[in-house]
């Protein structure tokens, strides 16, 4: 992952690469994702820091609940000055934010915190923005992580300081849980459709550039057979070559008086054509008339001279 900033241009409305058509690259998409991302998760966070807090009339203010508070503020923060932020410090918060988000609910409120499913979120989002070996290893450590809270927990080394029956018949627990799951649920959903829709795209785009392949691929065969009945139809015979002095081009008038079969004419030098004695002169006349072309009729005050392939 390189950054798209270096590639391309990104704001809301869309991202174009600073190439002359402007063609839209899949780092940009993500670096425009990641700010979508940004912005849902701080939409969402506004009602769940309030059920979040509002808890405290049941277990009372807790230091989780200040954090939950600064939190939405580095939110709104990080996604009012995305166009400031690199990607990876943009990227690298969000995933910082969600860590803490799980561990400080986790070590406050323990298995009722409500704060699995950002663990899940968290995965998500390290492989969709990060590089596949950064995104195992954050999920891994992740992992490690809950595993050694949960020992903690079972070691009585977190005191959990309220009444759980009191908290998980409250409304604003099944508020707050409901908030976390519906909303980050829908991100992900969210995330997962623009990435569809994304590809759908692409994939339209990539039809309609192979439609008009084949019309230019079709038209290039209508002409080169317009040509070459052209060519068929001139009663003389006719050969074109290249700037190599290679033939490129003859007719059946020209199979018929030479002797040679099409094949063995294509590619081979003009002067095959031409007696041994005049090879090397007709050459030295074709670098001339490379150096300074002009129309004009050949063999005009000349006697022209040709060898067949039997040598008459």
């Amino acid at each position: 992952w390189s950054g798209c900033r270096r590639e391309v241009l990104c704001d809301d409305q869309g991202c174009s690469q600073m190439t002359p058509d402007r063609i839209k690259d899949i780092s940009c998409f993500r670096d425009k994702l990641l700010n979508d991302t940004l912005l849902w998760s701080a939409v969402t966070a506004v009602p769940g820091v309030v059920f979040s807090t509002w808890r405290a009339v049941v277990v009372g203010w807790k230091p989780v609940m200040t954090l939950h508070l600064v939190v939405l503020g580095v939110l709104w923060a990080i996604w009012l000055l995305r166009s400031r932020l690199s990607y990876h410090t943009r990227i690298g918060v969000l995933l910082a934010v969600m860590l803490i988000v799980i561990y400080a609910g986790l070590a406050q409120f323990g298995p009722a915190a409500g704060a699995q499913s950002f663990a899940i979120v968290l995965a998500f989002t390290s492989m969709l923005f990060l590089s596949p070996r950064a995104a195992w290893l954050l999920v891994a450590a992740n992992t490690t992580g809950l595993i050694l809270i949960g020992y903690a927990t079972t070691q009585n080394w977190f005191p959990y300081n309220f009444d759980y029956e009191a908290y998980a018949h409250h409304p604003t627990t099944w508020f707050n849980l409901i908030w976390t799951l519906v909303s980050y649920g829908t991100a992900l959903a969210y995330i997962v459709w623009r990435m569809m829709t994304e590809l759908q795209t692409r994939q339209h785009s990539t039809e309609r550039l192979l439609e008009r392949h084949q019309e230019t691929l079709t038209e290039s065969k209508r002409l080169a057979q317009m040509q070459h009945d052209i060519l068929e139809s001139i009663p003389d015979a006719v050969v074109v070559s290249d700037r190599a002095g290679n033939i490129t081009l003859v007719n059946e008038q020209t199979v018929a008086m030479f002797g040679h079969p099409r094949e063995e004419l294509i590619g081979a030098p003009v002067e095959l054509l031409l007696p041994q004695a005049l090879k090397a002169i007709h050459a030295q006349h074709r670098q001339d008339y490379l150096v300074k072309p002009v129309i004009r009729a050949m063999g005009t005050g000349v006697e022209l001279v040709a060898i067949t392939r039997d040598g008459s």
